[in-house]
């Protein structure tokens, strides 16, 4: 069964991953800047992003947390319409379509203003 962002197993990261994953979305989203990432345990996040970096907690890598940090890299505002649109649009690239548009269906009305 392929992997479909659902947060099981298949969705875990190992910390040499976390580059090649981020490589791969935004090359098929043709953006050649790359995020800084630094894996920083925290008590209170598994992920922000501050001073043009990716922080990661690496207890908790996964695709998903790291799709949500690169939506917030991209877009740098809070979960608005703006950045729910790029966090759907960067599952599209790295699960396919399917998960896109039922996200695109489920999430986007949620956030629309």
């Amino acid at each position: 069964m392929a992997d479909r962002g659902d947060g099981g197993e298949g969705d875990r990261l190992a910390a040499e991953e976390i580059g090649p994953f981020i490589d791969t979305v935004l090359v098929r989203e043709e953006i050649s800047e790359r995020p800084e990432v630094r894996l920083v345990e925290s008590e209170e996040l598994s992920g922000w992003v501050r001073d043009d970096a990716i922080h990661l907690d690496p207890r908790f890598l996964t695709r998903r947390l790291v799709l949500h940090e690169l939506a917030h890299w991209l877009t740098p505002e809070g979960h608005g319409p703006d950045w729910a649109s790029v966090y759907v649009l960067l599952h599209g690239q790295a699960y396919g379509g399917e998960v896109e548009k039922m996200m695109r269906d489920t999430l986007l009305p949620a956030v629309a203003i």
